[in-house]
């Protein structure tokens, strides 16, 4: 199979799992039992690294880990106001997560076709442009209406709930 393709539905799991959470609010549902449960990736991440298991078992490493942190979060923000610090990492977190690959695989193209191979150079302005490319990219689409509908579809889109 090639790469893209391998790699495209690995990764789509993810998307699809919290889409699913945000959709139906299953984020409600998390207790902090859930997150002492979801600690269970730490030991399976040191035996699926040390025998050497298979994609699946990252699966649910990956599974049970995003569990923990969701479980605790949830947890942890009950009956408290949102802060302005994480109203506004919520705001790009989308557009971050959606376009931080493309911006810094540009930048560190850039870099290399002019010459830069420092490796420290490389990290630091690829995780700049990771954050803040997307940030400008995503204040562009929305000025640029209806291109924000590659990052928020539902902004025009309804979905139905069945049931």
């Amino acid at each position: 199979m090639p790469y893209v393709v391998d790699s495209v539905s690995i990764n789509l799991i993810w998307f699809v799992a919290g889409m699913t959470i945000a959709f139906y609010e299953l984020d409600k549902q998390l207790t902090f039992g859930g997150a002492l449960v979801g600690a269970a990736f730490l030991p399976m991440s040191f035996f699926a690294y040390l025998f050497k298991l298979g994609s699946l078992a990252w699966f649910f490493v990956g599974l049970f880990a995003c569990g923990c942190i969701l479980s605790a979060c949830v947890t942890w923000s009950r009956g408290r106001s949102e802060s302005d610090v994480f109203t506004a990492i919520a705001k790009w977190t989308m557009p971050v997560f959606l376009m931080h690959t493309i911006f810094a695989a540009g930048i560190r193209i850039v870099l290399v076709k002019i010459g830069v191979t420092t490796p420290t150079v490389h990290v630091v302005v690829g995780l700049a442009t990771g954050f803040v490319g997307p940030v400008f990219a995503m204040l562009a689409m929305e000025r640029l209406r209806p291109l924000d509908f590659l990052v928020y579809p539902t902004r025009y889109v309804k979905p139905g709930r069945n049931g």
